[in-house]
């Protein structure tokens, strides 16, 4: 039954291709749809171009559409801002500093679509691969609730730079510092 059907097809391709060298309109129709196929390809490739590709290849690597909406200018000042408290010799200045840079990037995580109470909770609702940083954010968490769950928990400035350098990762990730 196999070769019948493929004998039949034969036969139909053969028909057609005697019937396109002998048919004008058969010749036409044949031109027609070549040029209508190349006008679609071109407009699928326009698309593809005008399209913000931005957004698709951020949903593909952060498994959402939404992306922080917060300005560079106002990330750069922000960031900024937390990384002075390190100029100081007051080592509870050192603390304020890790402890603001988790709430930063907790409310820029939730900016990008990941909801959750705190920071873990919405780092554990990205999708493994999604984040570079992802473990060097987790190791900085863990400094920020040593800070709150210790009382003596004591923090040098090298350890905060440190800390606030795992911080900084996702911004570099996300180019909020460029």
């Amino acid at each position: 039954m196999d070769v019948d059907v493929f004998a039949t097809l034969q036969a139909v391709g053969t028909l057609l291709y005697k019937a396109s060298q002998k048919s004008v309109l058969f010749s036409l129709a044949t031109v027609f749809l070549k040029i209508y196929s190349a006008v679609l390809l071109i407009d699928f490739v326009l698309i593809i171009f005008n399209r913000n590709l931005g957004e698709d290849f951020r949903k593909l690597r952060y498994g959402t559409t939404l992306h922080p909406t917060v300005s560079y200018a106002g990330a750069a000042k922000r960031w900024k801002e937390i990384t002075s408290k390190l100029d100081g010799e007051n080592p509870s200045h050192y603390k304020v500093a890790v402890l603001e840079a988790d709430a930063f990037i907790e409310r820029l995580i939730g900016k990008m679509g990941y909801e959750g109470r705190n920071l873990k909770e919405r780092l554990d609702k990205v999708k493994e691969g999604r984040l570079i940083s992802m473990s060097a954010i987790r190791e900085a968490h863990e400094v920020r609730n040593r800070i709150i769950r210790e009382e003596d928990y004591m923090l040098s400035r090298d350890d905060a730079k440190e800390t606030l350098g795992k911080f900084q990762k996702l911004l570099d990730e996300l180019r909020l510092l460029s």
